[in-house]
C-alpha cells in the first residue's frame, strides 16, 4: 500500500516526508521488528496521534484528555480574572458552560476514555463550581450543578453522544 501511495506522489509530484509520517497502531502495541519503508526511509512508530485536537494512544485508542483539561482551566482563570473578586456566581456559571466546558467537551462524541481520564473530566467541572460558589473542595458539588441547572460533564458527553449516533 505504501508503494502504491509513493508511485501515485511520483506521478503527481507529491513529496511525501518520512521525517513527519509517522506509524501508529490501535487496538495491539506497535510491533519492535516491523518496518514500513516510504521511498528509500523507513517510517518511525509513535505512540500518540493528534488528529483534528484530539489526542489519540496508541494500542487502546483512549483519547488523552490532559489537554483539554488544562485549557479548559486556563480558559476558566481567565473568565475568574475578568470577573473579579466580587463576581456574580450565575454570571460566571453561564460564562463557563459558555466557553470553557464546550473546550472540556471537545470531540466527546468520539471519546474512549480511561477511569483516571473520566475522573478528571468530573474534577475539572466540579473545581469549577466549587470555585465559583467558594465551596470548600470536600463538598459535594451536585447541589451546584442542579441549582445552575447543568448536567455532570460526562452525562453531557452522554447525551451528545447519543444524539451524535442518532443523526
Amino acid at each position: 500500500m505504501l508503494n502504491v501511495c509513493v508511485e501515485f506522489g511520483n506521478k503527481w509530484d507529491i513529496v511525501f516526508n518520512p521525517a513527519i509520517t509517522l506509524c501508529v497502531t490501535f487496538g495491539v502495541k506497535a510491533p519492535k521488528q516491523f518496518t514500513l519503508p516510504i521511498g528509500a526511509k523507513h517510517l518511525s512508530w509513535c505512540t500518540k496521534l493528534k488528529y483534528l485536537g484530539c489526542i489519540f494512544l496508541d494500542g487502546s485508542c483512549e483519547i488523552d484528555i490532559s489537554p483539554s483539561v488544562g485549557k479548559f482551566s486556563a480558559q476558566f482563570n481567565n473568565i475568574m480574572a475578568v470577573l473579579g473578586k466580587y463576581n456574580n456566581e450565575m454570571a460566571a456559571v453561564h460564562l463557563t458552560n459558555s466557553y470553557c466546558v464546550p473546550s472540556l467537551l471537545y470531540a466527546c462524541e468520539i471519546w474512549s476514555l480511561s477511569n483516571s481520564s473520566a475522573h478528571s473530566v468530573r474534577v475539572a467541572l466540579n473545581n469549577l463550581f466549587r470555585r465559583i460558589f467558594d465551596c470548600c473542595w470536600r463538598e459535594n458539588s451536585k447541589s451546584l450543578l442542579f441549582y445552575c441547572g447543568t448536567l455532570p460533564a460526562l452525562y453531557t458527553a452522554d447525551q451528545r453522544r447519543i444524539l451524535f449516533t442518532r443523526s
